[in-house]
């Protein structure tokens, strides 16, 4: 699906909503962050706008009918298709904060005779509208968390939706049993959990990795693939409102941690996007569709940010991908076995739709390819050992099509048996495998020219367990070379080698292994019913508290898999939009089977793409996309758009927590939010002086902190001036290690040009920078003295503070 569902080249962000509701309408007021500029949406209410068809009532056999003739019935509600008469209607006018209460008095005014307006619920977010058998919902966000930020973009996680059924009244004419069945689907589709998997971003493109968002700046469109609100915001969509309306969501996982490594403060952040293409679970959905489209395909983006200053910050990514094998295959869970046979369900000599999945994934990715297939090669009764033969044919066949510097890399490897073989060090094979593969692809670097082309592919039987084990090694090492690119090394010379220092090796390890332990788990828990049956730690220890915790993840998967998991297939189909109530004959829960809804393709099947080179278009779209560089306005205009605001005084505490650059320790997003918050009590200058004491004291013991972990010595003059003043240093003691406290020449320099008060005099000599120009326009506006004590003093404060080696 190509269809431009949102860009982000709207000069302004809505990012509050608020419902009010008349007896005919309803209307949704959205304004910014700064809250001077408020747009207008209005939702017809009233019964002209449906198309109620029903003329007889019904009798008893109408009413024994079964639930195929209900759902066939003519008393079904349609939206008229009719741009004029569409339901939603934009009001075009940008308003600010006295026009937009001026209009609700007005229309309050109008409608008095009717109840006049009322306010039903506030909200952050359109999540779209929905039909079941009768008159849409509207669904809200009414809730939210913040998770982290890539840059100055802010990236939130669902907590609650609100549904609102837009009609005033039910079909007069409906059946009672329509009725249940509307209560069914509604049910249904709150079975899909909104408030744990779903994340937005107003100003960021979740739907795409960050060297997309970067190279093609403000020319982004979001990747219907991975929007799972499309179906959702189709209404919007059709009555063409403004991209600004319009929340894209993804379905997958993120996390974000704060590190120190050598002194350099990093922002770690892992995202993973599910496609909602041919999305399902388990035992339901293998292999692939006629579309290309396989199962549980997920891309994993590594990112690495390292803040330079102010807002201006270095990126680096890595992307990987995993997905099901892509050949028709299944496996029947109605023998009620852990481990049901495998079956091939369809044989294409010319792997048509196989095809289609690799060009899909050349035009995303580039080329090469390079693909991990980690199932077992040698069973007593073959089962996954089937895959492996089919899936290597597959590749042998594409690779005689494509030409030798587009090959796909295809690498197969029984990781279940390595990993049991003690005589095997796995570990030491995957992280050959990942160094080699990341050479031939590359990664990308916002400061320079380094791109990424190609893909890391992994899979096994399920790409949960062993795959998730795989993509951690594979991004531990891509951290390593990261964190050159960026300049930043974990290495130190020691008798002219290069060796690893064992403390950083084991923080950010620790912090990775972590990070992909909570993302594949909660991947595991969309697709399989349970966290990892075997976690990475099985792979690594072996111990038999991991062994313990693995079993009984089997049997919750097990059990999720017979039993609950046909429901949560009908909640997924009923929210893709896969399956339309109102337009289809029969009910959702009398289906035998899915596979039509999944398999619908306008390709005809004698078209066949081995005859042509379906890899051109592919790979040369790729390589358009990846030139030119967004990287200059990625952050800043968002900064002086949403973060500064204009003649407003505002604290350093408020202006830094837009940012999640400043580590205390490794702490995750969703750590920081099981912090309580501490009660806020008033601070006097003895304690700012306290607190600058201690915080130089950290300081002077990580300075003095020698590589073996060990510290130097501080003379009993030393300590006694650190302990007992807040500005040590001043008779030399300090100066004598090279410490000074002393403020640098280029943060004097920083502070002259963009913080200090300028004199008046100087005001026509400013040059035309943002933050120069709002201070020209703060001194026209002739603020009020009290502010101006207030900026003069906190400057004054944050100048005395400023520090140096």
């Amino acid at each position: 699906m190509k269809q431009k569902y949102c860009s982000y080249q709207h000069q302004f962000h809505l990012q509050k909503f608020v419902l009010y509701e008349t007896k005919t309408k309803f209307y949704l007021v959205g304004c910014n962050k700064k809250k001077d500029q408020f747009k207008l949406l209005k939702i017809d209410r009233s019964e002209a706008a449906y198309d109620y068809n029903s003329t007889t009532t019904p009798n008893d056999d109408q009413k024994s009918r079964s639930v195929k003739k209900i759902h066939n019935s003519s008393s079904l509600p349609t939206t008229r298709s009719d741009d004029d008469d569409s339901i939603i209607m934009e009001d075009k006018m940008v308003y600010n904060r006295f026009q937009i209460k001026e209009l609700l008095r007005m229309i309050d005014e109008g409608n008095k005779a009717t109840g006049g307006i009322s306010r039903r619920c506030s909200a952050y977010g359109i999540l779209g509208f929905v039909r079941f058998l009768f008159g849409p919902y509207l669904i809200l966000i009414n809730k939210r968390r913040k998770v982290g930020m890539i840059g100055s973009h802010s990236v939130y996680g669902i907590e609650d939706t609100v549904f609102f059924y837009i009609p005033t009244n039910l079909p007069k004419n409906c059946l009672p049993e329509m009725l249940d069945d509307e209560t069914k689907y509604k049910a249904l589709f709150l079975g899909l959990d909104l408030t744990r998997d779903f994340y937005f971003s107003y100003s960021y493109d979740l739907t795409h990795n960050l060297q997309y968002n970067i190279t093609k700046g403000k020319k982004a469109v979001c990747n219907a693939k991975y929007v799972w609100n499309r179906f959702l915001l189709k209404e919007l969509y059709e009555a063409k409102v403004e991209c600004y309306w319009i929340t894209p969501v993804i379905m997958g996982f993120y996390d974000q941690v704060k590190m120190s490594v050598n002194g350099k403060d990093i922002d770690i952040i892992l995202i993973a996007r599910r496609s909602c293409d041919f999305a399902g679970t388990r035992f339901l959905k293998r292999g692939m569709n006629a579309k290309g489209e396989v199962a549980n395909d997920v891309e994993t983006e590594q990112i690495v940010q390292v803040p330079i200053s102010g807002i201006q910050m270095r990126f680096s990514s890595f992307v990987q991908s995993r997905g099901s094998i892509p050949l028709y295959w299944a496996q029947d869970n109605s023998m009620m076995a852990p481990k049901p046979p495998i079956l091939m369900m369809r044989m294409d000599p010319f792997y048509n739709a196989s095809i289609l999945h690799f060009k899909d994934m050349m035009g995303r990715y580039g080329a090469p390819i390079v693909i991990l297939n980690l199932v077992k090669s040698n069973e007593k009764r073959p089962r996954e050992s089937i895959l492996k033969g089919e899936f290597g044919t597959l590749i042998e066949y594409l690779n005689g099509l494509l030409p030798l510097h587009d090959h796909i890399d295809y690498n197969a490897w029984d990781f279940h048996a390595a990993a049991k073989d003690k005589t095997v060090d796995h570990l030491g094979w995957l992280a050959h495998f990942a160094q080699v593969s990341i050479e031939k692809i590359g990664l990308f670097v916002s400061s320079d020219d380094q791109r990424q082309h190609g893909v890391v592919r992994t899979n096994c039987i399920d790409s949960l367990d062993r795959t998730n084990a795989a993509q951690f090694c594979v991004g531990k090492s891509a951290f390593t070379q990261q964190l050159r690119a960026l300049g930043i090394r974990l290495l130190k010379q020691k008798m002219h080698h290069e060796l690893e220092r064992e403390s950083d090796v084991e923080d950010f390890t620790t912090v990775l292994l972590d990070m992909y332990e909570a993302l594949g788990n909660q991947i595991a828990l969309q697709y399989g019913g349970s966290e990892l049956a075997n976690t990475i730690n099985t792979y690594t220890k072996n111990s038999l508290a991991s062994q313990s915790r693995d079993i009984f993840n089997a049997v919750k998967r097990y059990y999720s898999n017979s039993f609950t998991d046909a429901e949560k297939q009908h909640s997924i189909n009923l929210f893709l939009g896969t399956f339309v109530p109102y337009k289809e004959p029969i009910a959702l829960w009398d289906i035998e089977t899915d596979y039509y809804l999944h398999n619908i393709t306008d390709r005809k099947e004698h078209d066949l793409l081995c005859n042509t080179n379906w890899w051109d278009q592919p790979i040369s779209q790729n390589q358009a996309d990846m030139t030119g560089s967004g990287c200059e306005d990625f952050d800043y205009n968002l900064y002086f758009e949403e973060v500064h605001h204009l003649y407003r005084l505002t604290s350093f505490d408020k202006h830094f927590s837009q940012k999640f650059n400043v580590p205390n320790c490794v702490t995750s997003a969703k750590q920081m939010q099981r912090i309580p918050k501490k009660e806020k009590k008033k601070k006097s200058e003895d304690d700012d002086d306290q607190q600058n004491t201690t915080g130089i004291k950290r300081w002077i013991i990580r300075k003095l902190r020698r590589a073996d972990g060990s510290l130097l010595k501080l003379p009993v003059s030393l300590k006694k001036d650190v302990h007992s003043s807040s500005t040590p240093g001043k008779d030399g003691s300090l100066a004598r290690y090279g410490i000074s406290l002393d403020p640098l020449e280029i943060d004097t320099k920083l502070y002259k040009k963009y913080v200090a008060l300028p004199e008046q005099d100087t005001l026509s000599n400013f040059n035309k920078t943002p933050y120069q120009n709002h201070l020209q326009h703060f001194w026209r506006m002739k603020p009020n003295p009290s502010d101006v004590q207030l900026y003069q003093n906190h400057f004054h404060s944050y100048q005395q503070r400023s520090y140096k080696v």
